[in-house]
């Protein structure tokens, strides 16, 4: 069973697209750019367990990591 790592770093990123979300002003798609190993498969797995959680908690948001919804995603097993 793989578990997600903590998202380090990014938190200009992570506070605009906390925002949006909380706006419900999230592009309809993003394009995450930049060298190999970044962070940047980690911010959107971030962003997808905030968009599944079902208690996002905090602002700027951020998902609450103990919903159903997130341990799935950090189990890299949501159905969706």
């Amino acid at each position: 069973m793989s578990v997600l790592p903590r998202l380090r770093g990014h938190e200009d990123a992570r506070t605009a697209l906390a925002r949006a979300f909380t706006r419900g002003e999230l592009p309809g798609s993003l394009l995450l750019h930049g060298p190999a190993g970044v962070g940047k498969q980690r911010l959107a797995l971030w962003l997808a367990q905030l968009l599944v959680c079902e208690r996002p908690q905090g602002e700027p948001a951020e998902p609450c990591g103990r919903c159903q919804h997130c341990r799935f995603a950090l189990r890299l097993e949501h159905p969706d």
